[in-house]
């Protein structure tokens, strides 16, 4: 796939977000205990109790999104939305298991989730075949 400027500068962006959504919720929840997972599969995740909490996932997810866009030249656009709209489900279950966050954390936390929507849906869009360069 032929990338434009655009693609790389969003795949930095949420390189950057992801590293933001990691801090603040560990700032605001740790410190936590490590986690280290093995994960033979995807469903090893939803199986592992350890997982069940919304912070942990929100933490796992932030990093692995972050790892998914540390080279922007060889990240693959579609695993990175797919990390991205895993993120903004996650946020909302985040802050209503948690409502005790403070109100500046959420509103951080909220715009996050509305940066990272948005440049998942125009990387998907550059993603797709077929779909104008709207990279310049």
């Amino acid at each position: 796939m032929s990338r434009g400027p655009r693609v790389e500068r969003d795949l930095l962006r949420l390189h950057h977000l992801a590293q933001r959504l990691f801090d603040l919720v560990l700032a605001e929840f740790g410190p936590l205990d490590p986690v280290k997972l093995h994960l033979e599969s995807c469903d090893a995740v939803a199986e592992d109790p350890r997982c069940a909490d919304p912070i942990v996932r929100t933490l796992l997810t932030a990093q692995t999104l972050r790892a998914a866009t540390l080279d922007p030249p060889r990240a693959n656009p579609r695993y990175v939305v797919g990390l991205g709209m895993f993120a903004d489900d996650l946020i909302p279950v985040l802050l209503r298991e948690h409502s005790e966050i403070p109100q500046r954390t959420a509103r951080d936390l909220h715009d996050i989730r509305g940066q990272i929507d948005t440049l998942c849906t125009g990387l998907a869009i550059a993603a797709t075949p077929g779909m104008p360069d709207f990279s310049s």
